[in-house]
């Protein structure tokens, strides 16, 4: 999955909610392949535990269970790291989709109130206060 290259420099407000849909839309794809790593994982490691335990019914030598063991060891970590993965990107994701929302829906009302004001002063007037 490649990311979108931008500098992420923004000085407009439409600049900032392309800049912050594009994060949003790269944390959402990085969620799914996410989730698709954890659930190949999970599958690999359920395989994997009955190997073993087809091995260790058929009463095999001790050197080929630890070393299927040890197999199984590894790939449980690799399931671990994947779903730990798979949170992070939720977490991303979510975040990244409500930041999103958010700035578009607060701006969006400091966007009608500005319009709604007849006249309003320069920001600097009330510097002061």
């Amino acid at each position: 999955m490649p990311a979108t290259i931008t500098t992420g420099e923004v000085h407009t407000m439409a600049q900032l909610i392309a800049e912050l849909e594009a994060i949003a839309s790269e944390a959402l794809a990085e969620l799914e392949d996410a989730q698709a790593d954890a659930n190949r994982a999970t599958e690999l490691a359920g395989h994997l535990e009955v190997t073993h335990a087809s091995l260790t019914a058929l009463d095999l030598d001790t050197d080929t269970l630890a070393a299927v063991g040890a197999l199984s060891d590894a790939v449980d970590a690799r399931r671990a790291a994947a779903e730990a993965r798979a949170a992070a990107a939720e977490l991303a994701a979510s975040q990244a989709t409500d930041t999103a929302q958010g700035v578009r829906a607060r701006h969006q009302l400091m966007a009608e109130a500005h319009a709604a004001t007849p006249h309003a002063a320069d920001k600097a007037f009330y510097a002061e206060v």
